[in-house]
């Protein structure tokens, strides 16, 4: 039993592995507990009342939070050779591995920047919550973030295209729109270190290359 479901092939994936799905019209993306009609809720109050459901519920369950600060942000540090990165830019969606990694890295790096993407208002990015849904979020936290950005869908699937023609990396929006904001992002430090005179920084180069893919 889930809320509705967006993406069509999302849904062939399940029914293809044999999943049946019992689909409610959710009024909302994510969880609200004071709608009482929304679906959604309802899925809530039934799962506290029998446990022998089980609900895996990505938007609140915390253990979606330590998967990434148990495994994708050490990985990040270890390719670093121990340190974090200046910059992590990471589409918001369930927020729970941008909130994982983001405490991981400011552990080894307090000063480590975190940049949170997410779509323009009521644009629909698969994976990416706009800047309305995002507050919908129950693992989303504002100050996990040192700023919020957003993307358009239409700036997600340019940056999808790019990645697919001139990388050969099959990505999605999600993918598209991470690729979008990194580069706007870097370019933005750039131009604010360039102004001071900092010479060539690192981010430039990469932004560069970015680019030039």
């Amino acid at each position: 039993m889930t809320n509705r479901m967006k993406v069509p092939e999302v849904k062939d994936v399940l029914q293809l592995i044999g999943a049946e799905i019992e689909e409610l019209p959710g009024q909302a993306e994510c969880l609200d507990p004071t709608n009482t009609d929304d679906p959604l809720t309802r899925i809530h109050q039934e799962v506290s009342r029998d446990p022998a459901y089980l609900h895996t519920d990505q938007y609140y369950n915390s253990r979606n939070t330590r998967a990434h600060s148990d495994s994708t942000g050490p990985e990040i540090v270890a390719d670093l050779d121990g340190t974090a990165p200046d910059h992590f830019i990471a589409c918001i969606g369930t927020a729970g591995s941008s909130t994982g990694v983001a405490q991981v890295l400011r552990a080894a790096r307090p000063d480590a920047r975190v940049i949170g993407l997410v779509g323009q208002k009521s644009d629909f990015i698969p994976g990416i919550r706009n800047i309305d849904e995002v507050h919908e979020v129950g693992l989303f936290d504002p100050s996990t973030y040192n700023e919020i950005e957003a993307v358009s869908a239409d700036e997600a699937i340019d940056g999808t295209l790019t990645l697919i023609r001139r990388c050969g990396i099959l990505a999605g929006p999600t993918g598209g729109g991470a690729y979008f904001g990194a580069v706007r992002y870097l370019e933005k430090i750039d131009a604010q270190l360039a102004s001071t005179g900092s010479g060539t920084p690192q981010s430039s180069l990469f932004a560069t290359a970015l680019r030039a893919t």
